[in-house]
């Protein structure tokens, strides 16, 4: 995973912006949960938002009307999920009237729609649903409006988690890609504080027709293109030279040239997308392509011919181009996540593996769930109890991950002021060279000349000031922060995950020197910075210090996991049942949950199997992933019996919540 929304470009944006704290957390708070690799509890495919439940219930009915998949009680039970979504953006927008009528119509889904296929309601009820969802993005951006002026009051945490995740999940669904959307705000010029219309109108941005351009290797010419895909052209690159994009024509032949042609034939295809930016559009026209070879590798079974990694894209008028890959992160050391994976485990792994290389995002999701089906859990049974183990995993998580954001944040305004700094010198000294030796010729020149070195020394001076008095409070925040939750000095992660809960929790009168100034420390990065950092904290805190508030996150990330596997099991069996191969959003909603779902799943197994396999108390032979699930499943009933008991006396291990250990309480008095 990566720290989404804390890179300096956009850090950098924010402080300069005059946004209030609140406002920066909710920017944030959106761009993290459009993030593919931020961790998949805060991505918008688990938000729990009524727009991506409704979406993927009206994909859902309409498969249904149609061909009877997903059978009834998927469908059932992607209405319950989408009912609690409801709910929660009812309680703060209660008269809304779009989100009101979802949710009558999902009442009305387990009565209308049987155990047995029932197409006529399915396709009645998909036509009120339409109708509805298609005003869900007045009643997001209202909400959005509403979060950004909200004054502070209690619900107001609320507010701003539910507008983000609203939001967030209204960009994933149209495709809007992190980074650009990300760079846009970066880039954005107004007058003043900006307002909540402007970014939104930012977050968003219009779509427009895009240029785009990627190369199929293993042939030079496809027969029949215009009739089968209008709008395409193709260049045999042996033959001819690509032309056709104005200003960026020669960008194009300098993106072809990257393909060496005498190793193996290829054919450049090009065409126009419509798309929010230019990574959507690069994206839409691979899938396109993509799909548009299975009809000529039908006729050449024996033909080697594949869509080559990277693309290119172009504004209309040639002055912005990008090229876009469709690979990863290259890893500079690989290492296996265990050293011995037991053999019950290896083909999930290898399901995993498979659901990676594949661009579809529906057969991805597939076999995200052929991988779990690999460990032995299937829909109807075991998709709780696996619910119940990714919350327990999840909230050890988001401890940690609040953790890392903090220190990426203090890395990051550390950065940005030494930038800053540094800048402001380089401006000053720059002028006073270029006018040294050059002495105005008029009163007036020469009063403008003091002028201007007066501003940029007062600038520099003030950088300077910044850089060293908020310097000093970063970094010994810092410092108190790591003398007291140990650091790995190799990779920068957290070591100390209890010690690091215990600065979160309540203070008490024994607490140690180092426990305190740890705390301090904190408060005053949170009090400094502002940002989602704080705000990640201040949730962890509310965690770490109330129980039953605790117990209450526990369970909403077991019906969201709950509600995420049900999706993914619809999905599957649209994909090899019904044979849809795309749904709306199903890129961002349905790819990366399922990813996420499937790598949290074996990361916990890995582990558990990996402490097993060196304890002697190991299990006997026939101990399974399943009974591991099974375990973990119990495990998360006796943590919220425990946290919502009256008399509890003993604290909650949160470090070893998914651990083999045979107890995570402790008698200790903090959490």
């Amino acid at each position: 995973m990566t720290y989404a929304a804390f890179d300096q470009a956009t850090m950098t944006w924010l402080r300069a912006s005059g946004l209030q704290g609140h406002q920066r957390q909710l920017v944030q708070l959106v761009l993290r949960g459009i993030a593919a690799d931020a961790y998949t509890m805060q991505h918008a495919s688990l938000s729990g938002s009524v727009m991506s439940a409704a979406s993927r219930l009206q994909s859902a009915l309409a498969s249904h009307a149609g061909s009877g998949q997903p059978r009834g009680r998927l469908v059932r039970q992607l209405a319950a999920g989408a009912l609690r979504a409801t709910a929660q953006f009812l309680q703060l927008r209660p008269s809304d009237t779009a989100v009101h009528q979802i949710a009558i119509i999902c009442h009305a889904i387990p009565i209308s729609i049987t155990s047995s296929a029932n197409e006529q309601a399915a396709a009645s009820l998909l036509q009120q649903l339409a109708a509805e969802n298609s005003k869900l993005p007045a009643s997001i951006e209202d909400l959005f409006h509403s979060a950004w002026i909200a004054t502070p009051r209690s619900d107001r945490p609320e507010l701003i988690d539910r507008a983000a995740a609203e939001t967030a999940s209204l960009i994933a669904i149209s495709g809007r890609d992190y980074r650009e959307a990300s760079g846009t705000l970066a880039r954005m010029t107004v007058s003043g504080t900006p307002t909540s219309t402007q970014i939104w109108q930012s977050l968003f941005s219009k779509p427009q027709e895009f240029r785009t351009a990627c190369l199929v290797e293993g042939l030079r010419y496809l027969g029949d293109l215009s009739a089968i895909a209008p709008g395409y052209e193709q260049f045999d690159l042996i033959r001819e030279s690509p032309s056709g994009w104005g200003l960026a024509s020669e960008r194009l032949r300098s993106f072809v040239a990257t393909f060496r042609p005498e190793r193996r034939q290829a054919v450049l295809l090009t065409t126009k997308v419509t798309a929010h930016d230019r990574v959507t559009a690069a994206r839409k026209m691979r899938r396109e392509v993509s799909e548009l070879l299975d009809q000529y590798m039908a006729g050449h079974r024996l033909g080697d011919f594949r869509l080559l990694p990277t693309s290119l894209a172009s504004t209309l008028d040639g002055r912005s181009t990008q090229e876009v890959g469709d690979r990863g992160r290259s890893i500079t050391r690989a290492s296996p996540l265990t050293p011995s994976w037991p053999t019950q485990l290896r083909p999930a792994l290898r399901m995993a593996h498979l659901a990676r290389s594949t661009d579809a995002p529906m057969t991805r999701g597939a076999l995200g769930w052929v991988a779990l089906e690999t460990l032995g859990l299937s829909s109807e049974t075991h998709a709780e109890p696996l619910a119940r183990l990714l919350a327990l995993q999840a909230v050890r998580q988001q401890f940690i991950d609040a953790h890392q954001a903090l220190r990426q944040s203090v890395k990051t305004h550390l950065a940005i002021n030494a930038t800053a700094s540094t800048r402001a010198a380089r401006k000053l000294e720059t002028f006073q060279q270029s006018s040294d030796g050059r002495p105005p010729r008029e009163a007036e020149g020469a009063r403008r000349l003091r002028q201007v070195l007066s501003r940029l020394t007062s600038e520099a001076i003030d950088a300077n000031a910044v850089q060293r008095e908020e310097g000093f409070t970063l970094s010994y925040g810092r410092r108190s922060l790591d003398d007291y939750a140990r650091i790995d000095p190799t990779n920068a992660t957290l070591e100390g995950v209890s010690s690091w809960i215990q600065i979160l929790s309540a203070a008490e009168p024994g607490d140690s020197g180092g426990l305190i100034m740890a705390r301090s420390g904190v408060e005053d990065l949170c009090n400094l910075m502002q940002g989602l950092e704080s705000y990640d904290v201040s949730t962890c805190k509310a965690y770490a210090q109330n129980p039953r508030v605790l117990a209450d996150r526990l369970s909403t990330l077991k019906e969201r996991y709950w509600y995420t596997l049900d999706w993914m099991y619809a999905s599957r069996n649209l994909a090899l049942h019904a044979g849809v191969q795309s749904l709306e959003g199903d890129e961002a909603m349905l790819s990366v949950a399922a990813m996420g779902v499937v790598d949290t799943t074996l990361e916990v197994l890995g582990n558990w199997f990996r402490h097993l396999a060196t304890h002697p108390a190991t299990p006997d032979a026939t101990y399974s992933a399943l009974d591991a699930v099974t375990d973990l499943a119990a495990r998360f009933d006796v943590v919220i019996t425990g946290l919502n008991s009256p008399t509890r006396v003993a604290r909650l291990d949160i470090a070893e919540l998914t651990s083999p250990r045979s107890s995570v309480w402790k008698n200790e008095s903090w959490i």
